[in-house]
């Protein structure tokens, strides 16, 4: 029996992202930690395809991680540990959306007005001179 696995894509650059917030760095510090330039991870974590090259020196550098994981989100060959810190960031990160969401909805019940009842610069009303009569 054959096994198609579907790649998406917006998984595989949510798992470059997670894999590098593991390790708590910004895409400069991950990719000198990897020993790549900061331009070539930038591509990756955007979706661009990641060289067999690139994913061997991530495996050097982090022995729990899995290409297997990394491309097909398949998580038997990593190890505890690793699965425990994916499950942390994902929900640190899951807590951080949701404040976010929450600070969005604050400041718009503090008395700001959502972005289609606000006044532009095109619908403020022309001036008058002083003293002239409208008609």
């Amino acid at each position: 029996m054959t096994v198609f696995v579907v790649f998406s894509k917006e998984d595989y650059r949510k798992r470059l992202r997670l894999l590098r917030l593991i390790y708590n760095m910004n895409q400069t510090q991950f990719a000198s930690f990897i020993g790549i330039g900061y331009k070539r991870w930038s591509h990756y974590e955007r979706g661009y395809p990641i060289p067999r090259e690139a994913a061997w020196a991530l495996r050097k550098r982090i022995p729990d991680f899995s290409t297997d994981w990394l491309w097909f989100d398949d998580t038997r060959a990593l190890s505890p540990y690793f699965r425990q810190r994916l499950r942390d960031v994902e929900r640190w990160e899951s807590k951080e959306k949701l404040a976010q969401r929450a600070a969005k909805r604050a400041a718009k019940s503090n008395g700001k007005l959502p972005r289609s009842n606000r006044i532009s610069a095109t619908d403020k009303p022309s001036k008058r001179k002083k003293g002239a009569k409208s008609g």
